[in-house]
């Protein structure tokens, strides 16, 4: 992972950049779209041949409002190509992902996916010691619920 720095004057010490921080915090985004898309089949789909977007929506039964968003998320993150409106394996994904090969690897990530994804996503929770943190409703316009100690001068988090 690189650090960017915005340009300053010769000398002058670099400003400190978020992108890192970021990058890292929404990793997650790219990790669960390839691991839906395997799941889904998209690459087996794909296998030694490219297909239109309603087509392949069809196929593998995406919801027509997301379907082009999730393809160019894929295409985003480099795990598949788009050309002239069709969607195709990238040399990677051809050769790694499609079901039907012998040097597929998606059963590792398909078990990531359905066994360990849930355990991630509560690890702030099971880093909590037995009675010292309980998860409170979320506040209005809050996305995530957070943590309060429940009993004094337990945990770090303060009291609400």
């Amino acid at each position: 992972m690189t650090e960017t720095t915005v340009a300053k004057p010769t000398g002058a010490t670099p400003a400190a950049s978020p992108d890192a921080i970021l990058q890292l915090g929404f990793g997650f985004w790219g990790s669960k779209t390839l691991l839906s898309a395997v799941e889904l089949g998209v690459f087996t789909a794909l296998a030694g041949t490219s297909a239109e977007l309603e087509p392949l929506r069809a196929r593998l039964g995406l919801h027509p409002r997301s379907a082009r968003d999730f393809l160019d998320a894929l295409v985003a993150l480099g795990m598949l190509k788009r050309q002239d409106g069709r969607y195709a394996n990238t040399p990677a994904t051809e050769a790694f992902l499609d079901r039907a090969k012998p040097s597929y690897l998606g059963g590792i990530l398909e078990m990531a996916n359905a066994r360990l994804f849930r355990f991630w996503a509560d690890l702030t929770e099971g880093r909590c010691a037995p009675g010292c943190r309980k998860t409170r409703p979320r506040p209005a316009g809050r996305s995530s619920p957070s943590c309060m100690p429940t009993r004094p001068g337990c945990g770090s988090s303060p009291a609400p």
